[in-house]
């Protein structure tokens, strides 16, 4: 069995369920264009959003000018609501788990390619990811997953060498680049799977 002092996850698709996609099809709705192309716009301008080298009204608008739709303030403010919920149904069995985690003094910590808008949105609502020991998010560093930095900012940030942490994460390209700095890993598909694996392979210790 590995010793574990930290535990690591990621935010969307880890903490959270996947994107809800009822969410999705109101976005699109809203600027008035076909789901798929939405999407991948969406997609091809949220690095920039989630770097934090872009607000809110400027990635809504950079992905409806890319439609030659013109957006009122009132809409945009609609669309970035509509986003931040679709991101943020807590996945209530990860949610028990990192606070049994803390309950018995293991250090836990969320590493998420965030917006300063959804960050804003769980300081609202979800006022328990603050008492996360360390919360590492993109928008605040100008930094991503999977950069090689963004983890070497992580692992100063928790005080562990990459050998004592566990990296917990939905996609394979940010496992990937955790694992080659030494950090253990799972490739999350659901939390019944993830806890199997620990309970296989990991103990925790404070």
């Amino acid at each position: 069995m590995i010793t574990i002092h930290c535990a690591i996850f990621d935010f969307g698709g880890v903490i959270t369920k996947p994107q809800a996609e009822q969410y999705v099809d109101r976005m699109s709705r809203l600027l008035e264009v076909e789901k798929d192309g939405f999407a991948r716009e969406y997609r091809k301008n949220r690095p920039d959003y989630d770097r934090g080298t872009v607000d809110g009204q400027g990635y809504w608008r950079r992905i409806a000018s890319t439609f030659d739709r013109e957006i009122e303030d009132e809409t945009i403010d609609a669309l970035i609501e509509y986003d931040v919920k679709s991101w943020t149904v807590i996945n209530q069995d990860m949610k028990r788990y990192i606070r049994q985690l803390q309950r018995n003094g293991v250090k836990t910590a969320v590493l998420s390619n965030i917006n300063f808008d959804t960050i804003r949105h769980l300081e609202a609502h979800q006022k328990w990811i603050s008492r996360l020991d360390h919360r590492i998010f993109s928008c605040e560093l100008n930094m991503m997953k999977p950069e090689k930095a963004i983890y070497e900012k992580c692992l100063s940030e928790v005080g562990h060498a990459p050998e004592e942490c566990l990296f917990i994460d939905d996609l394979d390209a940010n496992v990937q680049a955790a694992d080659a700095l030494g950090i253990h890993t799972i490739l999350f598909e659901d939390s019944g799977r993830m806890m199997d694996e620990i309970g296989s392979n990991y103990r925790f210790e404070a």
